[in-house]
């Protein structure tokens, strides 16, 4: 019997997903202007955040915004999905379709290749 423990560790060394600490770098490729704004409303927030909360982490930053309203926990849940998701959205016809998930790259990915040999 194999029993497999995969964590946050994983992610980053397969897939070179940030971990916490570097999940606000804004990464993203935006698509219109409603995600452009999106995205400025919350670097706005966290750089606000950072100011008033000197030396905090990115765990208190997500359960503050969880924690206020309708709009800023979706905003957040937005941008952490779109900021995990990011290499695999598809490009079709030059243009990128947002949330279309292109797993078929997974093979193409050195992590995934050298997971895929230890399991």
């Amino acid at each position: 019997m194999l029993t497999l423990l995969i964590g946050a560790g994983f992610s980053k060394w397969s897939m070179n997903l940030p971990v916490i600490s570097q999940l606000f770098d804004f990464d993203v490729s935006l698509t219109n202007p409603r995600e452009i704004h999106r995205l400025e409303l919350l670097r706005n927030l966290k750089e606000e955040w950072d100011k008033s909360n000197p030396n905090t982490n990115n765990e208190l930053f997500i359960w503050d915004c969880l924690s206020r309203g309708i709009h800023i926990p979706k905003r957040l849940i937005w941008y952490i999905s779109r900021r995990l998701s990011e290499p695999f959205i598809s490009t079709i016809l030059g243009g990128r379709q947002a949330f279309m998930i292109d797993d078929s790259r997974r093979l193409e990915i050195d992590g995934i290749k050298k997971a895929a040999i230890m399991c």
